[in-house]
């Protein structure tokens, strides 16, 4: 009788113990994120791994009393990969909300099991705006863009109104997004009187961009505009200045392209390019400067588009578990709680329109200042939603 009280007593004191520590005995709540952390983009995806992590690491991996147990997956930038990984997160570790992929034909082999399933799902990036029109589904709550209009359409307000250009020459990657910015910067910056003279896609898997940039007719246009990012930009950049195009014809580029560590490979090479962008590194702000420093601090990681849109992308599931209470089954109110919120990113103000960030967008050029490279902010568009348009502009 007495063994049995004590171990009675012991049992009450560790319950006590457990409870007093605030650690809960539910269940935790489970995060799954797709990352290509093998193959081209491993250091952009490394660097959105440790953004996420650092989410979770300011809430000590607690939301709303539920531990958060985080499972990463590597897709290794393969569409088909990325739906098996899928389909592991949620029939075998039944993750409750997934993070990612960032890229829009890995996000679109994956957009109806996630539909079918039923869960929460907040891409960082898969910018393309099939997400939000084409097979619309519900549970889809991107942290990026809209490609065609928010980037680009800003970009086409600036060449047009700010810079005084009429005829530009386009170049692209050549895959959905890419398409899209391309389309949709046509389409406004035409809208508003100019006129896209020449349509040029690069391949994926182009290694020499040379042929591609050498049908530029530089002599009928007043500019180049470019979607290109992370290496895709550095190859455009090299074989812009080994063709001497740049020097005949001003760059503008429709996307974050120019962090620290691309600037360093880029060299001069870069120096007076224009940009539109949601995201840069150099933005001061109180947010934008602690995230930089923390997540170089103590994730020796960089603050890239990559990683800030990881960052927002695991803050937003933060504020959906919030939003319920940790009642993750209550899927229709993680979305309601995301659709309502309104929160200050490291890129400036947070709100959302059809699933996708209403959130500013920055004009920068490239300058050396101090002997560095860096983004110098040229000025600030805010309140960009996901289907923007210049004043006095409609489309059909």
């Amino acid at each position: 009788m007495k063994t049995k009280l004590l171990f009675t007593l012991v049992m009450v004191a560790l319950l006590g113990s457990l409870v007093s520590s605030g650690c809960s005995t539910e269940a935790p709540i489970k995060i799954g994120a797709l990352l290509a952390i093998t193959g081209p983009m491993a250091t952009d995806e490394s660097a959105s791994r440790d953004a996420i992590k650092m989410a979770l690491d300011e809430v000590d991996y607690e939301v709303a009393g539920y531990e958060i147990q985080l499972i990463v997956e590597d897709w290794a930038m393969d569409p088909a990969v990325c739906l098996s990984k899928t389909k592991k997160l949620i029939e075998m570790d039944d993750v409750d909300i997934v993070i990612g992929p960032f890229s829009s034909s890995a996000g679109l082999a994956i957009r109806d099991y996630i539909d079918e399933n039923e869960r929460l799902w907040i891409p960082y990036l898969c910018t393309s705006s099939s997400f939000i029109e084409d097979s619309y589904t519900r549970y889809f709550f991107r942290a990026s863009y809209n490609s065609g209009r928010q980037l680009t359409s800003v970009g086409a307000y600036i060449a047009y109104e700010t810079k005084g250009w009429r005829k530009a020459a386009c170049i692209a990657l050549d895959y959905q997004p890419g398409h899209d910015e391309l389309e949709g910067f046509k389409e406004v910056f035409e809208a508003m009187g100019g006129e896209v003279v020449q349509e040029i896609y690069t391949p994926m898997d182009a290694l020499d961009y040379g042929p591609y940039v050498t049908q530029i007719d530089v002599d009928d246009v007043d500019f180049l505009w470019s979607f290109h990012y992370s290496g895709y930009a550095l190859s455009l950049f090299t074989a812009l200045e080994e063709y001497g195009i740049k020097d005949q014809l001003p760059v503008f580029v429709s996307c974050n392209t120019f962090y620290p560590s691309l600037l360093a490979q880029t060299g001069d090479t870069a120096l007076g390019i224009e940009s539109v962008s949601n995201y840069i590194t150099y933005l001061d702000t109180a947010e934008n400067n602690r995230f930089v420093q923390e997540l170089e601090d103590n994730y020796q990681a960089e603050a890239t588009d990559f990683s800030e849109h990881a960052y927002v992308a695991a803050k937003m599931a933060i504020l959906a578990i919030e939003g319920v209470d940790g009642d993750v089954d209550d899927v229709d109110g993680m979305i309601e709680a995301l659709e309502q919120s309104e929160f200050e990113a490291p890129r400036g103000p947070i709100k959302f329109e059809v699933h996708s960030p209403v959130q500013n967008m920055y004009h920068t050029v490239v300058e050396r200042v101090e002997g560095e490279l860096q983004t110098t902010l040229i000025g600030t568009y805010t309140d960009i939603g996901p289907y923007w348009l210049p004043p006095g502009i409609e489309l059909d």
